[in-house]
Formats: structure tokens, C-alpha cells, sequence
């Protein structure tokens, strides 16, 4: 890791580019991985599943907004809200 962090991202932190050299750290990390992970750690190697198991990226988006929303025609207060008197 501290070859890494000084071939891939110490330069780019010495320019005061601190996202560059995050993005480039996590690139040369995932590189790693995808060369020399174990195979029953890909995707891939999952039987009967597709290898982009989610195809709404990191975000999520799976899930509808609707699902986290209070019932409709429920106007009482939010119990999860303290009052300031608590």
C-alpha cells in the first residue's frame, strides 16, 4: 500500500490535488484487485448471476422514494421529531 500511495498519489498530493490523487490511488487499488483478487471474489464467478449485479451503480436506485415517505393523509406530527420542550 505505501508503494501505492507514493507512485500513484503522493505526487498529486505534493500539487495540491487532493482528488486527483485519491481518484488515482483508488484506480491503481482497483487495478490490483482486478488482476490479482481471488476469483470467487468477482462478480463473475457468482453461478446463474449476471455479472452487473447492480445496474444503478453505487447509488442505489432500487428502492422507491415512495417506500421512505409517510402514509398518505397522515398530517400528525413527525414522532421522530423531539419538541423543544424535551
Amino acid at each position: 500500500l505505501k508503494a501505492l500511495q507514493a507512485e500513484h498519489m503522493l505526487p498529486h498530493l505534493r500539487a495540491g490535488a487532493p482528488s486527483v490523487a485519491l481518484s488515482k490511488g483508488l484506480g491503481a487499488v482497483k487495478g490490483l484487485f482486478d488482476r490479482d483478487a481471488p476469483e470467487h471474489w468477482r462478480r463473475a464467478a457468482i453461478k446463474g448471476q449476471p455479472a452487473n449485479l447492480n445496474k444503478h451503480g453505487f447509488g442505489g436506485g432500487q428502492t422507491s422514494i415512495d417506500d421512505f415517505l409517510p402514509p398518505k393523509g397522515d398530517a400528525g406530527p413527525d414522532k421522530n421529531l423531539q419538541s423543544p420542550s424535551q
